[in-house]
């Protein structure tokens, strides 16, 4: 018998088939897991340098039934 799925497990999967593709896109300065409002309380997090039209466009709200959440971070630059 199958236990109940892992949120955790399912969204690291699903941000890990993902990222390669929407770290692609200009602007976009990371991507991660956080926070989101649904039932199993994750999101999957999209750092940007400013949230624009653009991004908004090219960037999905949800990504197999995991929200989107898109979080400006300003220029990232390495000291």
């Amino acid at each position: 018998m199958k236990g109940k799925p892992n949120p955790r497990a399912r969204i690291e999967q699903i941000r890990n088939k993902y990222e390669a593709e929407i770290m692609a896109i200009p602007g976009v300065t990371g991507i991660g897991i956080g926070t989101g409002t649904r039932r199993s309380g994750l999101a999957i997090k999209v750092y940007v340098e400013r949230v624009t039209p653009e991004l908004k466009a090219r960037i999905p709200t949800e990504l197999e039934g995991f929200p989107v959440i898109m979080e400006a971070t300003g220029e990232l630059q390495a000291f």
